[in-house]
């Protein structure tokens, strides 16, 4: 399957190789389950979904948000029901490997067993309290071995989600990949 996601809107997408590493690592015995928290227009699920595809392995990609209206949403912010449905438009070439969670990622978190993901990536709010709240929530669901990744590792202007992610993981406990300003854990 040709790659499609450049005609998806978001502008934001830069971590190709660490879904291609996720892939990669994933088996061809053994479903795996990714799942990505914070969805925006599903720039990067298309993007993944395609590679899945192509790699013939069993992997499911779920896409978590709560899809409210604007970049950083409140709580009371309404729900972007134009978004939402254009995601579903978008993922329509690849929807067999996805699965849209339509929630708050904290909600969505108590749906999932421990150790049950293979791949989480941290893309959804950007607070010092929302990515920690996303660490908390989500980090025992993750296999031990597996990948947990997430974008905008950047003091500028995200100081909030790099102090959250520095103190629950360590700093020395993960790499940075510079091409997406992203950072790269393995469990242990």
């Amino acid at each position: 399957m040709e790659h499609f996601y450049k005609e998806v809107p978001s502008g934001w997408f830069n971590y190709e190789a660490i879904y291609r590493r996720a892939i990669e690592k994933a088996t061809i015995d053994t479903p795996s389950l990714f799942v990505e928290l914070g969805v925006w227009f599903g720039q990067s699920m298309c993007f993944a979904g395609v590679e899945i595809i192509n790699s013939g392995k069993p992997i499911k990609l779920h896409g978590v948000d709560c899809f409210l209206c604007g970049d950083q949403p409140s709580p009371d912010a309404p729900f972007d029901a134009p978004r939402y449905s254009e995601v579903f438009r978008f993922i329509e070439p690849v929807k067999d490997v996805i699965e849209i969670v339509k929630a708050d990622t904290h909600e969505a978190s108590l749906n999932y067993e421990n150790e049950s993901i293979d791949f989480l990536f941290i893309d959804a709010n950007h607070t010092y309290e929302g990515v920690m709240q996303d660490l908390v929530d989500w980090y025992p669901k993750v296999k031990k071995g597996g990948l947990v990744c997430g974008h905008d590792y950047q003091d500028a202007p995200w100081s909030g989600l790099v102090k959250a992610v520095d103190e629950f993981l360590g700093k020395e406990n993960f790499e940075i990949d510079p091409n997406s300003w992203s950072f790269i854990h393995y469990k242990k």
